[in-house]
This record gives structure tokens, C-alpha cells and sequence, in this order.
């Protein structure tokens, strides 16, 4: 499950790279996006525990964001590994379309 969800991010990445933004951009909106998902996907009626889960999960997705945005844009080949056709790709540009 974590795979697809690290591919559509890695997706989502290489669509807002294919759409002009810069490296500091894209690490900036996926990371925004991807805190906006794991906010509403937690209660509104969250305790100090939750919260606290809530907060090292964003903190862990931002490591790994870093890391492939930075290889996406170091590396054509690892953008080019990264099919078009693929369905995490549909669900990506779905996801960071501006």
C-alpha cells in the first residue's frame, strides 16, 4: 500500500516538474498537498496522541518528498522510469493539478 502511494507522490512530482515548476516548488506543493490529505483524513476530534502520530508521519513523507523530488531532478532517468500510462499517474494529475 505504501508503494502506491510513494508512486502516485513520485508521479504527482514529476507532473508538476513536467508542468515548469522548480525543484523548491514542487518539494513545497507535494508536501502541502500531501499534509492537506493526511489532515482531513484524521478526525476533527483528534487527541494530543493523534496529533502527535499526525505530526511524524508529515515529517517522514517530507523526508522522502526531498529525496525523490531532488532525484527526479538530478536524474532524467528516474523521471523517465516513471511511465505516463501508468494509473498512479491518472490519480497523481488528478491530485496536483493547479
Amino acid at each position: 500500500m505504501f508503494e502506491k502511494i510513494l508512486n502516485i507522490l513520485k508521479q504527482g512530482a514529476k507532473f508538476l516538474k513536467d508542468s515548469g515548476l522548480n525543484i523548491t516548488e514542487v518539494k513545497e506543493l507535494v508536501k502541502k498537498k500531501i499534509a492537506e490529505l493526511v489532515e482531513k483524513a484524521i478526525d476533527f476530534k483528534i487527541d494530543f496522541l493523534e496529533y502527535l502520530l499526525e505530526r511524524i508521519i508529515i515529517i517522514a513523507v517530507n523526508i522522502a518528498i526531498d529525496k525523490f523530488v531532488d532525484e527526479l531532478f538530478q536524474n532524467e532517468a528516474v523521471a523517465a522510469a516513471l511511465p505516463a500510462d501508468a494509473p498512479e499517474a491518472e490519480i497523481a494529475k488528478a491530485i496536483f493539478t493547479i
